[in-house]
């Protein structure tokens, strides 16, 4: 433990942070689809209880799954990829919701699933987007690193 903590501390790359964020709240959202999503009540008696196993949910499941997997192989394109799929499933979700609310009123009431789904996804767009922008390319990397060190022995 106090390994993984000292490297943490010395290495002075975010991108390495990020990854871990993005690896915690991928998961948090693949775990979420599979909470209850919305009910619906009519006359105090709940008719529908909707969750995330089918329909839409399994593109947040999927898209958490790959971005979870192009962190861990650390590939920065694929991971910006991910990250605007995601943002279109979350828009086009939303959207989706606000149709349903307008469609049942009051009867509709949107559960734990539905929000954490929402939190979640953004957490990971972010945290994505983050890690594309902190990450160094690897060429680029290794030529900065090459020449720090020429210069240096100088």
């Amino acid at each position: 433990m106090e390994k993984i903590i000292q490297s943490i501390s010395n290495k002075t790359d975010k991108s390495e942070i990020v990854r871990i964020v993005v690896m915690c709240t991928s998961t948090l959202m693949i775990m979420s689809t599979l909470l209850p999503y919305s009910k619906i009540i009519y006359d105090d008696d709940i008719i529908y209880n909707n969750s995330f196993k089918s329909g839409d949910g399994i593109f947040f499941f999927v898209l958490g799954g790959l971005a979870i997997v192009f962190i861990a192989i650390r590939e920065k394109i694929p991971v910006l990829v991910v990250s605007i799929l995601l943002s279109f499933t979350f828009i086009f979700e939303l959207f989706n919701s606000i149709k349903m609310k307008e469609q049942f009123e009051n009867d509709l009431s949107f559960t734990i699933g539905f929000y954490l789904v929402r939190l979640t996804s953004l957490l990971v767009i972010i945290s994505c987007i983050y890690y594309f922008v902190t990450k160094k390319s690897s060429c680029s990397n290794d030529f900065f690193d090459s020449s720090y060190n020429n210069q240096s022995k100088s």
